[in-house]
């Protein structure tokens, strides 16, 4: 008579049961990896012993997929080994350099029984070989400077240091005459900028730039405004035969600016300036010349011209 198979006699002796499991798992893999397979694998290029003084001048061939056949156990064990392929450039010399690729010459990491059948798409690698050299260029910033009302900026931005050293094949270095800053979006600014900044390098192959980054100060300040009264104003002449009077003989300037440069102005270094030719007319009304100190802005001159009179000669009407 049948015996029957209850829920409860499936989970009777549940060890003897995975034992016999896990046999007939390995019995199959076994069987399995014993065959012969074909598969597509990786590698990875190592371009090795270039002399010093040169350097590829071209982004090289990275990568080839091979096709390769063998048994289960032996790609198993291929697919986990770093397959790189190294490619020896001892006699390299500058210019283009034409390299064949044989599939024979593939590694095969000591696994006899391995074969590598073809290389897809790739029988020679072309590689671009040029001289190392260096130059050094100046540091240029790539910012928007958008400064925040009643704020201006002092000076010029400084960099330290204010140049770098760019290194890598010849003929690329000859069109890179500086190296820019990344892009700085700086909006409503109204403090000092004072903070290491990375440098973008060129885009061409094989060039570094050695610092990566560098230090970036930019002054802001307070813009303020300032009324300067009671300034005298000095007549230039060609002349050397008269001299002139100036009516009226003093102005009122109002400068706008940094606030740390408009403290240390006084009136003495303000300058006012009227100028006449030897042919002009006495009586003349002429326009004035304002000169302040960098970067101080002359926002007004009141008044802005005035009537020049010759002393020695004869007075005529003014011409207002």
């Amino acid at each position: 008579m049948k015996k029957r198979i209850t829920i409860k006699s499936l989970f009777q002796n549940p060890g003897l049961k995975l034992a016999g499991l896990g046999l007939a798992l390995l019995l199959w893999f076994h069987v399995a990896t014993n065959k012969e397979y074909e598969t597509t694998i990786d590698y990875t290029f190592d371009y090795i012993n270039l002399p010093d003084s040169l350097i590829l001048a071209a982004r090289p061939t990275e990568t080839v997929q091979a096709n390769v056949q063998g048994s289960g156990k032996l790609l198993l064990r291929f697919w986990w080994q770093t397959r790189r392929w190294p490619i020896d450039l001892t006699g390299a010399r500058v210019g283009t350099l034409t390299l064949p690729l044989d599939p024979s010459d593939a590694p095969l990491f000591g696994l006899d029984g391995v074969q590598v059948l073809d290389l897809k798409g790739a029988d020679h690698l072309t590689l671009v070989v040029d001289s190392v050299a260096q130059k050094t260029v100046p540091i240029v910033t790539d910012a928007v400077w958008q400064i925040a009302p009643d704020f201006v900026r002092v000076g010029l931005e400084q960099w330290a240091p204010d140049s770098v050293t760019v290194s890598g094949p010849k003929e690329a270095l000859k069109n890179i005459n500086e190296v820019r800053s990344t892009r700085l979006d700086l909006k409503e600014r109204s403090e000092p900028f004072d903070r290491d900044v990375d440098l973008s390098p060129p885009r061409s192959y094989g060039v570094t730039i050695t610092p990566e980054a560098a230090h970036l100060r930019q002054a802001i300040e307070p813009y303020v405004t300032r009324e300067f009264s009671g300034l005298s104003i000095r007549v230039a002449t060609t002349s050397t035969r008269d001299t002139c009077s100036v009516d009226p003989n003093v102005v009122s300037v109002q400068l706008g600016g940094p606030a740390s440069i408009m403290d240390r102005v006084n009136p003495d270094s303000i300058s006012v300036v009227c100028a006449i030719a030897e042919h002009d007319t006495s009586g003349g009304r002429r326009s004035l010349w304002v000169y302040a100190p960098e970067p101080l802005q002359v926002l007004r001159t009141s008044p802005d011209s005035v009537t020049i009179w010759r002393d020695e000669r004869p007075r005529t009407d003014s011409r207002n």
